[in-house]
């Protein structure tokens, strides 16, 4: 089992869809996005269950 996946456009669409269905298995993952409020609805869901932490990089 992987220790951290990363996804690249995770805060919308498919990605998005990737993103919630790793993390609701257990696994760390990181949401790699230009979209800083697309991003941040992306992990809200994922609050219930982990601390998520958003990191923007420019």
């Amino acid at each position: 089992m992987p220790g951290v996946i990363i996804v690249t456009g995770g805060a919308e669409g498919i990605g998005a869809e990737i993103c919630q269905g790793l993390a609701a298995d257990g696994l760390k993952v990181v949401v790699a996005d230009y979209a800083k409020d697309a991003a941040e609805k992306t992990i809200a869901p994922a609050s219930a269950c982990v601390r998520p932490r958003l990191l923007m990089m420019r």
